[in-house]
């Protein structure tokens, strides 16, 4: 170590917003450079270096970890959205469904009915010779409305008409 005392160094700092933070602190610039250089000389650089990088890793973990947690929040929300959202639709599409039935359901009884009556007016209103044409008919009426009565309906459809 030479005589003097006091020893002037220039440090260049690389990072430009590190550089504005030192000068806008009110950090004893020059004892923190002292302790920094006597670390790294008595430490020893390669594991200062290490020592540093080890922070960066952990800080870099850190911020996965908080990046990690944030996306699974957020997908647990759209999953609970999206759930919700398929749920109701499928409620709906069940509704259509029935509905969609019933006025399926609705029209062939209609179309049978309608061809039904015009067979009870060929027939001249007579059970025995409806019976005999109309079986097929009648068969597909009571799937679908089986609380059918035939003779009630032939002479509901007699008086109306006559």
């Amino acid at each position: 170590m030479s005589g003097r005392s006091n020893q002037f160094i220039t440090v260049y700092i690389k990072d430009a917003d590190l550089a504005e933070r030192i000068a806008n602190s009110n950090l004893n610039k020059s004892k923190v450079c002292s302790e920094a250089l006597r670390l790294v000389l008595d430490v020893g650089e390669k594991s200062l270096l290490a020592l540093l990088n080890i922070e960066e890793s952990n800080k870099a973990l850190n911020e996965y970890r908080e990046r990690l947690l944030f996306l699974e929040a957020h997908y647990t929300q759209e999953k609970m959205f999206l759930t919700e959202r398929i749920t109701i639709i499928e409620e709906r599409l069940h509704k259509l469904k029935a509905e969609e039935y019933l006025i399926e359901k609705s029209t062939a009884l209609s179309q049978l009915f309608v061809a039904f009556n015009k067979i009870c007016i060929e027939q001249k209103f007579d059970i025995n010779e409806i019976k005999e044409v109309a079986t097929p008919m009648i068969e597909k009426i009571m799937e679908y409305f089986p609380e059918f009565d035939l003779e009630q309906h032939v002479t509901r459809i007699h008086r109306l008409l006559t």
